[in-house]
């Protein structure tokens, strides 16, 4: 829904007139939101859980080694390719 309002308010700044969607959208939004606080509360906690359990893995691999070693843990394995992950040009030259 939000995409949707962003997009249609975006729209508008350029002279590009919907009918009234951004006001409806708002409306179905705030409606969702009091009709089921329950569902909405779990989404958002869970949205915001996820993001903040994935960023804090991005940190400890990427700029948490620097803090290990002050603490005397030193890491000695590189993780910079753990996920296999290649460009499509490098995939087709290392399959052909």
């Amino acid at each position: 829904m939000l995409t949707l309002l962003g997009s249609a308010w975006l729209l508008a700044q350029v002279d590009i007139a919907l009918p009234n969607y951004p006001a409806l959208l708002t409306d179905a939004m705030f409606a969702t939101f009091r009709r089921y606080p329950e569902s909405v509360r779990a989404f958002l906690l869970g949205f915001i859980t996820g993001s903040a359990a994935h960023t804090a893995a991005d940190w400890l691999v990427t700029g948490g080694k620097r803090y290990l070693r002050m603490i005397g843990i030193r890491v000695r394995r590189s993780y910079t390719d753990h996920d296999r992950w290649m460009p499509r040009e490098r995939r087709a030259r290392a399959a052909g």
